[in-house]
């Protein structure tokens, strides 16, 4: 049997930016010369700043820690994604995954032809009602636990 996946989309667009963008838009932060898109970064920004606070984008933190923790400047980069995403987070990849995994198992499992996947797959809490509350608040608290390096575990 072959089941047809059913996707419904969110109700406003969402934009994932690559690890490289806050990467190298921090970087430029830092250099003397900055790269020659660099005015271009911070037009995007600033647009998805405004399109966020008119609540026709979102701009989640992803699991993108994995990669910039590794890099310099992990505290400034945490710094502006948060500040895109106005706090909302969307879940782990491997919890996407395995969310989607059993939706497809129940499927089979129940012989149905459609695989029914909305929006809310990707993220803990409905970001739309979250982005609400996110914007009727004059602040935000962000807390990071760092994970103890690796080497502290080896010794």
């Amino acid at each position: 049997m072959s089941s047809k996946w059913k996707i419904i989309k969110p109700p406003i667009p969402i934009i994932f930016l690559d690890t490289f963008f806050f990467i190298d838009l921090i970087r430029n932060h830092h250099k003397n010369k900055n790269s020659s898109y660099f005015q271009e970064e911070f037009r995007l920004v600033d647009l998805i700043i405004k399109l966020t606070k008119d609540k026709k984008l979102l701009c989640p933190q992803s699991d993108q820690e994995e990669e910039y923790e590794l890099g310099d400047y992990e505290d400034e980069i945490r710094k502006e994604q948060d500040k895109l995403s106005f706090g909302i987070k969307a879940k782990h990849s491997l919890g996407v995954y395995l969310y989607q995994l059993q939706k497809a198992i129940q499927a089979y499992i129940n012989n149905n032809q459609e695989i029914e996947c909305n929006y809310m797959c990707l993220f803990y809490r409905d970001p739309i009602i979250e982005l609400d509350e996110k914007l009727n608040i004059n602040f935000r608290v962000s807390v990071h636990l760092p994970m103890p390096e690796f080497s502290k575990f080896s010794e």
